[in-house]
């Protein structure tokens, strides 16, 4: 590697020395203009194509390339909003200027728009895989702290899930076209070509993400593309004057939803009328909540009535945003830098996140031959919240019954439920912080030996660290009003530290020439390799029994109980790919991709991989015979097949491993040991996942209706199983590849763009189907869980458990059912007896719903009008269920407290509830069953942003050279069209312990200087 490095420096150097005087340059000039209204056309990129060379219209649309070697051009024309225009064969002579003028028409299609795609780009009219691009002037509508939530609802089949609203761990788990394996399903994710995580960049930073669905746009991605690919692409400098711009966004957010719990009276009279259908004492005397009822408000101390949602959430929290960059250069160097940083509170105590980022991306003229690029990007992310973990302190407050006592008058600690107390956990438990920095550079060069042909170089390390730190403090709670101990949570305090450091350099050669032939064959070819290397080490420790809680370090706490521990692993992957398109005379396209994987996980003769995919296109509105149908502008049938790879299935799986630490007794003495507890696989291999799209393109009506539709069968074999050994043999089993999933879909976008006057509007409809299907588990499985299964023929997932038939209203009912559990009496829950033997069992179990979304859609409704804008955006998922159960679901579980839903219980005289009868903790109403099943369908105000762009003219003559200020408003996740029950429909399931997600509402500027 570090002789590559050296010869390519010694070869930048020697080409430099050997430049052309630009004496004996010549220069490109002339203006650009409206096609209709003849104005000139400020801004206007206009490029010498395959090169940096390049500059950008006045006021008066006037541009100037200077320096360029004599030779023969293209010429390119490209503005926002506008039809692209080349100029083929534009002469440059030794000091001479060379005159060349554009008109542009409106394009209101953008047919001519340039998408990202795998290691280069092509315009969106010639491509015939299945790819999605998002700007990233959509993404920034959204003031969003994280790019993979702004992607929710933008591209057809890219679901994106949220698991949680809290600070720092809020993304979206991204799934292309659904969940192909039993194992990681996440898409591979590249930065500018650097694999990373799309939440490592500041939204203001990406100037596109192109989301590759099908086979043929993400094959030449091989062995990490089986669950789809998504390429980011960051701004990047221009060759106008330099711009400074400043945005920000300041706003609260507040729960989108939270369970409605009951106060302490309802809580005891349900709780003693529980008590009694079981034939139980009530707990609460009549007398006693008489004396509560008098007392609760005047002496809080005895007789608590603890809203614990009140006590330990924040009625809203505030977040900020703001990013500083630069943008601008000349025809020598071009330059986009930019600094952010991000500071978003947590709905309780303790509970915050920030970012900070820089990014700098340099772009450099050596010559009309040679480009160089010098990126880099760094950022730091911090995150704290209670040690005790936020599913706990949401957990508990979720659970504690509000007849137990928070915090008295004099400040002590009360008890809460048998010494859980969350709101002392987030005041006075300790914090846990996490830091997660990142510095990435990548060095670029781009040599052009000959016209049409080009050698793209790229190295790039990215070193990364992960540093957490989690004190949990000692909590004393008491008794009132004695102030004796009632219970202590953490014994003894403790410091738990953890570090992770990861170096990984990837390396990519390319190689890329077009020619045509007779000006009708167009052919495009490309050939690289990739090297990638990663090196992972991490270790931990662990004190505990600190006399001085304040000093929060290693030294400070007790040698007694002292632990650490630490490892090290790493993995490579070497690479060789090639891509060839052709068209003839823009009419018919095709595409074949091949790339070929070796991984160092798998042992020798099964670390190479071949995955090939085919594409191709037929332009059907560029034929003679449709030139009549004037309504179609543009019409295009695709379809592709490709095989892709899942290399992500741990760490050498094939190796035999022996594990440490295993304790032995030898002679009467303990003794460490070690030992062989797994059997090991040498013919593992990656999962494969084979694609066949169809698709279709359509623009109509003068280019202001379009129309992408997509059908597709994605299945994915060699999934990773442990398929059963003999018992006699006495180890784990091994992994094969044996499983096979299924997934089939449709995907549809349309969007219509038009202009009336001064009012330019677009509406966007994009919809995705998907069904999943379990094909193949060999004799395995299936895999059942506590609420959901992995079986054959069903969806990955599903929820599994009992049919309900309603509830029971009569003993004589009872008699005549089958048998269920335990002692049943009117008003319990009756379950279908699906195979007849008269008992229900685990026999009678089946499958109840689905958790993946099959549905996904969205709708986008923009407007501006001098200088107002304005934008709607509505997300949502269908055909999903959700399930909440145990203290999420059943009232009084574990002696938890009651919901306002459940209110409306099972009696004599409410036979019609839509809650059984009040139990305490039986078994029969507490099963897995469609009793508790919830539609987790939704539809979802995501966004409405109002903004207003102050005329130009008033900045003219100011002190502040400022050239443009929007001023917007902004609210997210505001209102949510469901059926769900108490918590956020996108929860999905869960034991009430998640944190919920926020509706924000924010105010912000862009100023451009």
């Amino acid at each position: 590697m570090k002789r590559l490095l050296t010869l390519l420096l010694l070869f930048c150097g020697a080409l430099a020395q050997a430049l052309p005087a630009h004496a004996q340059n010549g220069s490109i000039a002339g203006r650009v203009v409206d096609a209709e209204s003849g104005d000139p056309l400020p801004g206007v990129n206009v490029m010498i194509d395959g090169s940096m060379l390049g500059a950008a219209t006045d006021l008066e649309g006037q541009y100037t390339i200077p320096n360029v070697a004599p030779g023969t051009y293209i010429l390119k024309a490209s503005f926002i909003g506008y039809r692209s225009r080349q100029v083929d064969d534009v002469p440059v002579t030794a000091g001479q200027v060379t005159e060349v003028n554009f008109t542009l028409p409106v394009d209101v299609a953008g047919l001519e728009e340039v998408v990202v795609v795998g290691y280069g780009e092509q315009q969106r009219v010639n491509l015939t895989g299945s790819v999605k691009s998002v700007s990233g002037e959509q993404l920034v509508k959204q003031p969003v702290m994280r790019a993979s939530v702004a992607l929710q609802g933008q591209v057809p089949g890219l679901t994106v899930t949220r698991g949680s609203g809290q600070p720092g761990s809020d993304g979206g788990t991204l799934r292309i076209r659904g969940v192909g394996t039993l194992g990681d399903s996440n898409p591979l994710v590249l930065v500018d070509g650097i694999e990373s995580s799309i939440d490592a960049v500041d939204p203001k930073d990406i100037a596109s993400i192109s989301v590759l669905k099908d086979a043929a746009s993400a094959s030449i991605y091989g062995a990490r593309a089986a669950n789809g690919v998504i390429l980011v692409t960051t701004k990047r400098g221009r060759t106008d004057r330099f711009n400074v711009t400043y945005s920000n966004f300041i706003g609260v957010q507040r729960p989108t939803r939270l369970p409605e719990f009951m106060g302490g009276y309802e809580f005891m009279t349900g709780l003693n009328e529980a008590n009694r259908n079981e034939g139980k004492n009530p707990p609460f005397s009549e007398a006693y909540i008489n004396e509560w009822l008098q007392n609760h408000e005047s002496d809080p101390d005895s007789y608590p009535n603890s809203d614990w949602q009140d006590l330990v959430m924040k009625d809203q929290a505030l977040e900020q945003q703001h990013n500083v960059s630069v943008n601008g250069g000349t025809e020598t160097v071009r330059l986009n830098g930019s600094i952010s940083y991000m500071d978003q509170d947590g709905l309780v105590n303790n509970s915050w996140y920030k970012r900070y980022g820089l990014r700098l991306n340099t772009d450099v003229r050596v010559s009309s031959k040679m480009d160089v690029a010098f990126d880099v990007s760094a950022r730091q992310s911090n995150r704290r919240e209670p040690a005790a973990g936020m599913w706990r302190v949401f957990y508990d407050m979720n659970r504690v019954p509000p007849v137990y006592a928070a915090q008295y008058s004099n400040g002590w600690w009360g008890p809460g439920w048998n010494g859980q107390n969350p709101l002392a956990y987030t005041m006075d438990g300790g914090t846990a912080n996490t830091t997660w920095s990142e510095a990435a550079i990548q060095m670029r060069a781009v040599y052009r030996p000959i016209r049409n042909g080009s050698i793209d170089i790229a190295f790039a390390p990215v070193y990364s660290t992960t540093d957490a730190s989690d004190f949990d403090n000692t909590i004393v709670t008491r008794q009132w009003p004695s102030g004796d101990v009632a219970y202590i949570y953490q014994q003894k305090n403790q410091l738990s530290m953890n570090n992770a450091r990861t170096l990984e350099t990837t390396l990519n050669v390319l190689g890329n020439y077009s020619f045509d032939l007779l000006n009708r064959h167009h052919v495009k070819t490309l050939v690289g390799l990739q090297r990638i290397d990663n090196q992972n080490n991490w270790m931990n420790a662990y004190r505990d029994n600190y006399r001085l809680p304040q000093y929060q370090q290693l030294n400070a706490g007790s040698i007694e109980n002292q632990q650490n521990s630490g490892s090290a692993s790493e993995w490579g992957l070497m690479s060789y790919f090639g891509r060839l398109n052709y068209d003839f005379r823009g009419k018919y396209l095709l595409e074949g991709n091949l790339r070929y994987d070796g991984s160092s996980r798998f042992a020798e003769g099964r670390k190479w991989g071949v995955f090939p995919s085919f594409s191709a296109g037929w332009r059907v509105s560029e034929e003679p015979f449709m030139q009549p149908v004037t309504f179609i502008d543009d019409l295009k049938l695709r379809g592709s097949w490709g095989r892709l790879g899942n290399q992500n299935i741990g760490l050498y799986p094939y190796a035999s491993t022996i594990a440490l630490g295993q304790n032995y007794v030898i002679g009467g003495q303990p003794v460490d040991g070690a030992a062989l507890t797994a059997l090991a696989n040498q013919l593992i291999s990656w999962e494969s996942t084979e694609m066949t799209n169809f698709g279709v393109d359509v623009s109509l009506l003068d280019y202001k209706l379009e129309l992408t539709a997509d059908y597709y069968v994605k299945n994915t074999s060699d999934i990773l199983l442990r398929l059963p050994i003999p018992v006699s043999v006495g180890l784990t089993a091994p992994y094969q590849n044996a499983g096979k999933v299924r997934n089939t879909g449709l995907d549809l976008s349309l969007t219509h763009r038009n202009q009336i006057g001064g009012l330019y509007y677009t509406a966007s409809v994009v919809f995705s189907d998907v069904r999943n299907e379990v094909i193949d588990l060999k004799g395995t499985g299936p895999y059942n869980y506590s609420l959901t299964t992995i079986r054959e023929g069903e969806s990955m997932n599903a929820v599994y458990g009992y049919q309900a038939d309603g509830l029971f209203q009569s003993q004589d009912e009872i008699n005549a059912s089958a048998k269920q559990f335990g002692t049943l009496a009117p008003g319990d829950i009756k379950y279908v007896d699906q195979n007849g033997d008269g008992v229900i069992n685990a026999d009678d179990r089946v499958v109840l719903g689905n958790t993946i979304p099959r549905n996904t859609f969205g709708l986008n409704l923009t407007a501006q009008l001098k200088g107002f804008d304005f934008s709607v955006f509505l997300q949502g998922v269908g055909k999903r269920y959700g399930y909440l159960n145990n203290e999420a679901g059943w009232a009084f579980y574990n002696g938890g407290k009651l919901q306002k839903w459940q209110m409306d219980h099972w009696t004599p005289d409410n036979p019609d509830a839509a809650y059984p009868r009040y139990t305490f903790n039986l078994p029969n109403n507490q099963q897995v069953s469609s009793f508790w099943m919830t539609d987790a369908s939704y539809v979802r105000l995501k966004n409405i942003n109002v903004g207003y762009t102050l005329p130009r003219s008033l900045f003219a003559g100011s002190v502040v050279p400022m050239e443009g200020l929007r001023l917007y408003f902004t609210g997210q996740d505001l209102l949510s069209w469901d059926a769900f029950r108490g918590y956020d429909p996108e929860a999905g399931l869960g034991d009430g312990n998640f944190y919920p997600f926020v509706a924000t509402y924010t105010v912000g500027l862009e100023a451009r200087f």
